[in-house]
């Protein structure tokens, strides 16, 4: 990719920000964000103006790099350039400080996306409800859970599955197949991650005949299982 860069240069052919944004991008996909750096600065010296989406592709590369105080700084000079943020540049920053478990910044960011009237979308929830769930706080992404519904945003597997784990692992078993049975409400039906932790969660509740029910009940419905948590109900059998 690089290589093609250089000789599109060396044959007098003319990059554009969309040229910049697609090596950028395949840069940060390949962890290497330092160049995907060099590859936006290349572009400035060039008198190229970066948009909205090529400041998201080096925030969100940085961002995955758990180089946050670049991607911030980064985000600072998009903005004094007079480039608005979109909801995908706040979702990487998000996301950033969420695996970072630094839930009040990330926290900080949400509410600053909304001032400037952005919608958030349900990979900002999914970020969010993760991280609080991560740190133990299940009330308040039970909570973003359910705000989703203001914005018209629908859950999905990955939040059903986040939120069952997490209470699964608190030992809130009830909640855990409340939430289960909720899915049907959204027509999302429980996959196979689902299952198995719902099991595990009862092996360690020492339920192991609810556990042996649901399944053969997979069994019967022609369900794959996790191989670890077939072996956890076996054992705990014996």
């Amino acid at each position: 990719m690089w290589r093609f860069h250089t000789d599109m240069l060396s044959r007098g052919m003319v990059s554009n920000f969309v040229t910049y944004g697609v090596l950028m991008d395949g840069c940060c996909g390949q962890c290497d964000v330092l160049k995907a750096r060099s590859l936006f600065d290349e572009m400035v010296e060039k008198g190229i103006e970066p948009t909205v989406v090529i400041y998201t592709i080096l925030i969100r590369g940085l961002c995955n790099e758990s180089q946050m105080t670049e991607a911030e700084n980064m985000f600072k000079l998009m903005r004094d350039s007079g480039v608005l943020p979109n909801v995908y540049t706040y979702s990487a920053l998000i996301d950033g400080y969420c695996k970072m478990a630094d839930i009040k910044r990330a926290l900080n960011l949400y509410q600053d996306m909304l001032r400037n009237n952005l919608l958030p979308n349900v990979v900002i929830f999914g970020c969010l409800i993760n991280g609080l769930c991560k740190v133990g706080e299940l009330r308040s992404a039970r909570n973003f859970f359910v705000y989703m519904a203001k914005f018209g945003v629908v859950p999905n597997i990955y939040l059903y599955n986040c939120l069952i784990d997490s209470h699964c692992k608190a030992g809130n078993l009830s909640e855990a197949t409340g939430l289960c049975s909720e899915m049907t409400k959204f027509e999302i039906t429980p996959d196979v991650y689902t299952y198995s932790i719902l099991i595990k969660g009862l092996c360690s509740e020492g339920r192991v005949k609810e556990a042996d029910d649901l399944l053969q009940k997979m069994n019967k419905d022609g369900e794959g299982l996790l191989m670890d948590t077939v072996k956890q109900v076996t054992w705990r059998r014996l």
